[in-house]
C-alpha cells in the first residue's frame, strides 16, 4: 500500500459519521415516513443466531420496554441473513432464509420474555424477495429497497460497506396510539436519488 492510498483510506475513515447513526440512517428515515420508530438493531455472528454484542441487546430491550410495554401496537423485525437483500430474480439457499427467520425469532423471545402484554410481532425476512404486505398492496420490502434501507448491489453499500445490512435484525415499532399515514402516499413520496437521500414529490 503506497502513501497516497493509505492517506485516502485514513481520510475516509476520519470523515465517516458515527457507526450507529450511519448504519441506521436510511432505516430511521423510512420508518418515520411510514409511522414507525426504530427501536434499535442487533448484529449477529456469522452463520449463527448469537448476537455480537450483549450491549446492543440490552439497549434494544430497554427501548422496547420503555416504548411498548402494555401496548397493542405493531413491531416489525427486519431480519437479514449473512447476505444483503437479494437483487431482482435472485434466490438465496433455504439455509439463508431460515437463518434470517431464526434471528428474528430469537429477538422476539428476548423482547417478549418479561412482558405479559405485548404488541403484535411480525418478521420481515430480508433474505427473500417474497412480498411482505403492510396494507392491501403495500410491500414493505419494495419501500425499503426504494429508500436505500435495503441495498442489494455492491455499489449501494458505500465506500467502506457502511450501509451493509447483512447479519442483523433492525426493529421498528408503532406502539403509539395514533393513526398511521397512508402507505400509498409513502410509496409515491419515497424515491432514491442516491443511497440515504430522500426526495418528496410535490403535493
Amino acid at each position: 500500500m503506497n502513501a497516497l492510498t493509505a492517506a485516502c483510506i485514513l481520510t475516509g475513515l476520519l470523515f465517516l459519521p458515527a457507526a450507529h447513526s450511519l448504519i441506521l440512517e436510511p432505516n430511521i428515515e423510512t420508518a418515520g415516513l411510514m409511522g414507525y420508530q426504530v427501536l434499535g438493531e442487533v448484529e449477529f455472528q456469522p452463520a449463527t443466531v448469537v448476537p455480537r454484542s450483549s450491549e446492543q441487546v440490552r439497549e434494544l430491550k430497554e427501548e422496547f420496554l420503555r416504548n411498548c410495554t402494555g401496548s397493542d401496537g405493531r413491531v416489525l423485525l427486519l431480519a437479514w441473513s449473512d447476505r444483503e437483500y437479494p437483487a431482482a430474480r435472485r434466490r438465496y439457499p433455504p439455509a439463508q432464509v431460515n437463518l434470517a427467520r431464526l434471528r428474528a425469532t430469537v429477538l422476539n423471545r428476548i423482547l417478549g420474555q418479561d412482558s405479559t402484554e405485548r404488541p403484535h410481532f411480525e418478521t420481515v425476512n430480508m433474505a427473500t424477495r417474497r412480498p411482505h404486505l403492510l396494507g392491501p398492496r403495500e410491500n414493505i420490502k419494495r419501500i425499503l429497497e426504494m429508500s436505500g434501507a435495503a441495498p442489494s448491489d455492491a455499489y449501494l453499500l458505500g465506500l467502506f460497506g457502511e450501509y451493509a445490512q447483512r447479519s442483523k435484525v433492525v426493529v421498528w415499532a408503532d406502539c403509539r396510539s395514533r393513526q398511521q399515514p397512508s402507505l400509498r402516499g409513502v410509496v409515491q413520496r419515497v424515491q432514491v436519488a442516491s443511497l440515504g437521500q430522500f426526495t418528496t414529490s410535490p403535493r
